[in-house]
């Protein structure tokens, strides 16, 4: 009797000092913007007031004008297919601009019970973060204990990647 009062108050300290020590992994923020920065042209300094120097002329700046860059690279909201898993369909919508994902939102996911849109409900958010910033659905990792709906995420985001020219 008075072993099993020993284990059990040591297996029950132990797993309490593992769930106050355990620390989830925190996602990282995914930049988005990665357009690059063209340098505005300046103007020329002229000669500071109060000086003159008659035989030289300041050139007077002509601004040149700088064409937007000419990109193909598409933008727009693309829905993927309609994937159809073991507990519910799901499909994904991106945004796109100049060929980066910038959201990413879950149009339909497993909801037929209570089971699984608590699932969805916890996956979906982790799925769309994984998702900004990608050109393959292969760069998303899925979310542990929701494989199918991270497996029906990553085709209908490949087919939403594929209908966006990615």
């Amino acid at each position: 009797m008075l072993r099993r009062a020993i284990l059990l108050i040591t297996g029950t300290a132990t797993a309490v000092t593992g769930a106050l020590v355990y620390n989830p992994p925190q996602l990282a923020s995914v930049a988005t913007d990665s357009l690059p920065v063209t340098p505005t042209p300046t103007a020329s300094k002229s000669p500071p007031a109060g000086t003159k120097n008659p035989s030289t002329k300041t050139p007077t700046a002509v601004p040149t004008p700088v064409a937007p860059p000419q990109n193909n690279l598409p933008s727009g909201v693309f829905a993927g297919n309609t994937i159809n898993t073991r507990w519910g369909p799901v499909q994904v919508e991106i945004t796109v601009k100049d060929g980066v994902v910038t959201a990413a939102k879950a149009l339909r996911f497993p909801s037929g019970d209570q089971r699984s849109l608590s699932i969805s409900q916890q996956a979906i958010p982790y799925l769309v973060q994984q998702t900004l910033g990608v050109v393959s659905a292969s760069g998303v990792q899925g979310v542990s204990r929701a494989s199918y709906t991270s497996d029906g995420w990553r085709s209908s985001l490949q087919s939403a990647l594929k209908k966006a020219g990615i």
